[in-house]
């Protein structure tokens, strides 16, 4: 590198310029010299802390995501999803039995925007999982909603999705109409935003953590998913028949435990779950027979050796 025309000295870039060179430069020149090295220190200081402030993207974090709650009286439901795009933030809230898409700015410690078609205003203030929300003289405190552990299966009577979680990843299967479709996915923002795959086309799609339920929507479908093992729990109890049979389970012990009945008979069940389908075995006289029961909505299916039988529910006496 050339000398500067201005001063007697070699500049150095100032990612290479140690502490004592700017000190050393400094104390053998001149005035002019002098005033170079303290430009050239800022630039020195400013290399060394380059980088983004790590309090911003906590910042970011803390309102990134989807809240729940209700209104002071314990009334009224609200539901906040923020989602920060392009440096502003999108989302949609449900308020007052409509679901209505938002555009907001942050600020010091609160989101401003507005919602609907009207533009009314509002504002969400954050604190760690907590958000305190405002729209006119309506407030209400609300809570991060996170998703659910996603393995196993969750299930309606249409849709089915299969959590595989290959190499690390969110993926599986969407089963509908009989097919499957491979989809991959990640969590953003608190929603399971992926993508599944129908040949050579692929179709976005989202998970959201709704209060009844993870509803997944497509385009304009849009379906409540229950897990598999809850569909199980909110059988227990209820009482299964058909024409011979008679079966019933209930949560005992981390397993499960009941009774099946054939043309009379009653035998002792023990039984284990596993995605929608109870596995174990049923006791006559000194003997354990193994067995299956499978949920579908309304109707079980009971499986022993080569005998099945569609059985369907009946909820049990109070």
């Amino acid at each position: 590198m050339a000398p500067h025309p201005r001063f007697p000295i070699r500049l150095i870039p100032p990612g290479k310029m140690r502490r004592t060179q700017v000190r050393r430069y400094a104390a053998r020149s001149g005035p002019r010299a002098r005033a170079a090295m303290f430009l050239l220190s800022l630039l020195l200081a400013s290399s060394l802390f380059a980088g983004e402030n790590p309090f911003a993207q906590v910042a970011v974090d803390s309102f990134c995501g989807r809240f729940a709650g209700k209104d002071a009286s314990g009334g009224e439901n609200v539901v906040l999803r923020l989602k920060s795009e392009g440096g502003k933030w999108i989302g949609s809230l449900f308020f007052k039995g409509t679901v209505y898409s938002i555009k907001a700015v942050q600020q010091v410690g609160t989101i401003e925007g507005t919602f609907g078609d009207e533009e009314s205003r509002f504002t969400a203030k954050s604190d760690g999982d907590n958000l305190l929300f405002s729209a006119g003289t309506f407030t209400a405190r609300l809570r991060r909603k996170s998703l659910p552990e996603l393995k196993g299966e969750f299930m309606s009577k249409r849709v089915k999705l299969v959590f595989q979680n290959r190499d690390g990843g969110i993926n599986g299967a969407v089963e509908f109409k009989g097919k499957q479709f491979q989809f991959t996915a990640a969590d953003v923002c608190g929603d399971l935003e992926g993508i599944f795959k129908n040949g050579d086309e692929a179709f976005k799609f989202t998970l959201a953590n709704e209060t009844d339920g993870l509803v997944f929507q497509t385009g304009n479908f849009s379906e409540m998913l229950k897990s598999s093992s809850d569909l199980l729990l909110k059988s227990s109890s209820d009482l299964f028949t058909s024409a011979d049979i008679t079966f019933q389970l209930k949560p005992s012990g981390g397993r499960w435990a009941g009774n099946v009945t054939l043309k009379g008979r009653s035998f002792s069940v023990e039984a284990a779950s596993k995605d929608d389908v109870w596995e174990g075995t049923y006791r006559d006289g000194d003997k354990n027979w193994p067995f299956t029961a499978k949920i579908d909505g309304d109707n079980l299916t009971f499986t022993s050796g080569t005998f099945t039988e569609q059985l369907k529910r009946q909820k049990s006496p109070q």
